[in-house]
């Protein structure tokens, strides 16, 4: 059975379409969420996490499909047209896989403290901020297994520990700020009376905000500094607090 090069053309046209279908997805999702358009479930649950690899399957089958049109209206022509949709499926496919493993290789908590003996709370005004709907900050949270943070905190983020330094209180407090500051947080809570510092982090791609507080206070001859760091939405922060957590208190350590 012979295929025009025509109807090859087209079929494979659309089979391309549905290979970035993914792409365009996830932009559509990032944009929306950022911009505020789009509630994060669905532009980041749906539209990123969920339909893209769905698509990418489906993507498979419209791709072998096209290399068999593709063979059946003359290979020689419509090579790098049928294998076009299969490279791009394949790359999309590879980006969700390398979530996955990413997804998996962290416990799936969005709250990760220094000092869960006495944990760091926010202010009204942050936690107005965060919105009724966002995941709560408690004392002594649980995991989706029902197993305390603070023991998953403990395996997971060895980092995750108050830092000592030597400094007095009020030149420590001036070296907090500034490695907030250089860890690309928005300070929004300033108390240098009180040892208190309130910031937020936002993602790039998406959007999507963590609240951070440090607690500033004597200790022997120098100061302990606390840290935690709660993502306003989702169960998992893909490690994202215990890694912010971790360059904060290297910078601090310097």
């Amino acid at each position: 059975m012979k295929i025009s090069i025509t109807a090859a053309k087209t079929y494979l046209r659309i089979a391309l379409l549905i290979a970035v279908l993914p792409v365009i997805s996830i932009v559509v999702g990032a944009v929306g969420t950022k911009t505020g358009l789009l509630n994060w479930k669905l532009g980041f649950g749906l539209l990123t996490f969920m339909g893209p690899p769905m698509i990418a399957m489906l993507s498979v089958a419209t791709g072998v499909i096209g290399l068999v049109v593709a063979l059946m209206a003359g290979i020689k022509d419509l090579w790098l047209r049928a294998a076009a949709p299969l490279v791009v499926t394949l790359v999309v496919m590879g980006g969700f896989m390398g979530l996955k493993s990413v997804a998996t290789s962290v416990p799936p908590i969005h709250d990760v403290a220094t000092d869960w003996s006495e944990p760091l709370t926010f202010s009204a005004a942050v936690m107005t901020a965060r919105g009724a709907d966002s995941n709560p900050v408690v004392a002594d949270p649980l995991a989706p297994d029902k197993s305390r943070v603070a023991d998953v905190n403990a395996k997971a983020c060895p980092a995750a520990k108050p830092t000592i330094l030597a400094e007095a209180p009020a030149t420590a407090y001036g070296k907090v700020k500034a490695a907030l500051m250089a860890a690309d947080l928005t300070i929004v809570t300033d108390e240098p009376a009180t040892g208190r510092i309130e910031a937020v982090a936002t993602s790039r791609l998406y959007g999507f905000k963590d609240d951070v507080v440090a607690r500033v206070r004597a200790k022997d001859a120098g100061t302990q500094v606390d840290f935690r760091s709660v993502s306003r939405v989702g169960i998992s922060d893909l490690g994202a607090n215990c890694k912010r957590i971790t360059a904060i208190r290297a910078l601090l350590l310097k």
